[in-house]
């Protein structure tokens, strides 16, 4: 009898470890099921800290999806609901930054009392597939002619791709594909690399001819980035070492992500580096590999899975959630999910400050009047103590101007609203107020996105508002909102000031 449970015990066990493994997500594979009313599916997805995912959910006409993420203890990361474009009930994630190494929940769900079937994908980069190559056929790919004494051997067969060369510091480059745009994403797995010491193997992208970037592993664990004009070569990134690199792992995969004049670089799916170069902004991505500088030197280099994805949404669409973290995490989502342009440099941070007043009306305190910028992204975290029962809050100044009295306000108060005030000389151009503050209590994490004409302003990572304002220099500040008079202290902490421009 015991052995006999035993057996149905290990039976159910076997079916339970199956039934989890048909809902864990695999790149690339897309996955159907169906929502029935008042439900929702689960699967299971594993991450690499700073890896960039995109998840679509494609349903029928009959669905409206909402996407979420939650992490290891259930707590959600972010939620999608309907796409940017107008009447698209899809729910689309696109260039999700994962902020830990480890398994995720990817949750479905019909919106309301919406149901009906639906298509799940994974992607690595952008939400838009252009290429997955398994090299099952040599259809686009071929070396490049560089002059080299040894032509390179090129191979596609068994679903891989073999690149072999010869000589002292030869390289062999084979091109595949070109975006269409300037912003991408690339991958290809790296299966084995066989040479004598020196090794060096990558890709190349934006390459037209005899000019192009290229990106080296070697054998040593250590990456380069250079740039190849003509006969000039201007290395943007010397021999470096990073901790996802181990010296003589001959099997890795490579990627880039393209925003523009910026390129991320990533080793086994994990951020390693970035640079910024104007000088070349289009043309085709491909593989190489270099010999080492000796006499008779080989090497040899199979490669898989070649991956190409580009952005579904547009130039104009803003996020109305973000996943958040440290200052640098934030910026680098909001650069990989377009929002900002890649670029720009940290030029304030602070720790700690307080303001108080006990007046009436909007208070302002400059914390950088030496810096006047027009493109940048302001956070900070809030709360504030009062005396009494009268309205107040605090929040963020920009584009403060004390001679014509001019300023843009973003503030939380009190009551569990929020506003924004748009101050010119001796009155408010445009004013706005909400009772209702995207999710969270105090502490407030507050943030503004300031772009040429445009002003975004996020509360604990929910975008709050968005409103058009007049670029123009200003310094920056912390405000006082007291709806009447009364002694109002703000409390802020993580100060911080990305500049774009």
């Amino acid at each position: 009898m015991q052995r006999l449970i035993f057996i149905v015990l290990i039976a159910f066990l076997f079916l339970v470890d199956s039934l989890a493994q048909s809902n864990v997500l695999v790149l690339n594979q897309p996955f159907s099921s169906s929502v029935a009313a008042n439900t929702q599916e689960t699967f299971r997805f594993t991450a690499r800290e700073g890896e960039v995912l995109s998840f679509v959910v494609e349903g029928s006409q009959s669905l409206d999806s909402i996407l979420e993420i939650l992490d290891l203890n259930g707590n959600s990361l972010i939620q999608v609901d309907d796409f940017d474009s107008a009447g698209d009930r899809d729910a689309i994630l696109e260039a999700f930054t994962a902020p830990y190494t480890g398994n995720y929940d990817l949750v479905i769900a019909g919106y309301g009392s919406t149901v009906g079937d639906y298509t799940v994908t994974m992607q690595q980069g952008y939400g838009q597939l252009v290429t997955l190559s398994t090299f099952d056929n040599s259809q686009g790919w071929e070396t490049q002619d560089i002059g080299a004494e040894v032509e390179p051997e090129l191979t596609i067969s068994n679903e891989v791709l073999l690149l072999r060369q010869e000589g002292i510091d030869t390289p062999a480059y084979v091109l595949g594909i070109s975006p269409e745009t300037d912003n991408y994403y690339t991958k290809v797995d790296i299966k084995s690399v066989l040479g004598t010491q020196g090794w060096r193997v990558g890709m190349v992208f934006n390459y037209s001819g005899s000019q192009y970037y290229e990106l080296l592993i070697n054998d040593g664990g250590n990456w380069r980035i250079a740039r190849y004009d003509e006969d000039t070569v201007t290395v943007l990134r010397d021999w470096s070492s990073h901790p996802a690199i181990r010296a003589g792992n001959a099997s890795f995969s490579l990627g880039v992500l393209a925003n523009g004049n910026s390129y991320e670089l990533f080793y086994d799916s994990q951020f390693i580096g970035s640079i910024t170069d104007d000088a070349r902004a289009e043309g085709g991505i491909g593989l190489t590999i270099r010999t080492a500088n000796a006499f008779g030197s080989t090497v040899t280099a199979t490669f898989d899975d070649f991956v190409l994805t580009t952005p579904l949404s547009d130039d104009n669409y803003v996020p109305e959630q973000l996943v958040g973290g440290r200052n640098t995490y934030v910026v680098r989502e909001l650069e990989r999910r377009l929002v900002i342009p890649n670029g720009g440099a940290m030029v304030l941070g602070l720790n700690e400050s307080f303001a108080q007043n006990i007046d009436a009306g909007v208070s302002r305190f400059q914390i950088a009047s030496n810096i006047h910028p027009t493109n940048f992204v302001l956070g900070a975290t809030v709360s504030w103590d009062s005396q009494g029962n009268q309205q107040n809050g605090c929040g963020l100044i920009i584009r403060d101007n004390p001679v014509e009295n001019t300023y843009w306000l973003a503030y939380v108060d009190n009551d569990g609203g929020y506003g924004t005030a748009n101050r010119v000389n001796d009155g408010f151009s445009e004013s706005y107020y909400n009772t209702a503050i995207p999710l969270g209590d105090v502490p407030y994490q507050l943030m503004i996105v300031a772009l040429d004409n445009q002003v975004h302003f996020y509360i604990n990572n929910y975008l709050a508002h968005t409103t058009r304002y007049e670029a123009i220099e200003g310094a920056i500040g912390e405000a006082i909102v007291n709806f009447e008079a009364g002694n109002t202290t703000c409390n802020y902490s993580d100060i911080w000031l990305w500049r774009l421009d």
